[in-house]
């Protein structure tokens, strides 16, 4: 019985070292991403001032909100943010300024 605790609680710590580590390679890749998509919206010519985007990656899902003034530069940065290696997936929640 006590080797059974013993296997059970190794097999639960173990479990959860993983998990951690799984999330942080996650986090630290999710993050990279977010960088690179960040990069690639900053040198969209057609993005100038006064749009605000911000960028935000989960599970290599990029999720974008901010301001821009039309439609066409909500649909280019979501464009852009789609070319980027390694992401999935693009939540485009960008809004039109009045």
């Amino acid at each position: 019985m006590k080797l059974a605790k013993v296997i059970c609680i190794a097999g639960v710590a173990t479990t959860f070292v993983a998990g951690v580590w799984g999330c942080a390679t996650t986090q630290s890749a999710d993050a990279k991403l977010s960088a690179q998509v960040q990069t690639v919206l900053d040198q969209q010519p057609n993005l100038d001032a006064p749009s605000i985007i911000g960028v935000q990656t989960v599970n290599s899902t990029v999720y974008l909100n901010g301001l821009v003034s039309t439609d066409l530069e909500r649909r280019a940065a979501a464009d852009a943010a789609e070319e980027v290696p390694g992401v999935e997936r693009v939540v485009n929640s960008i809004a039109l300024e009045n």
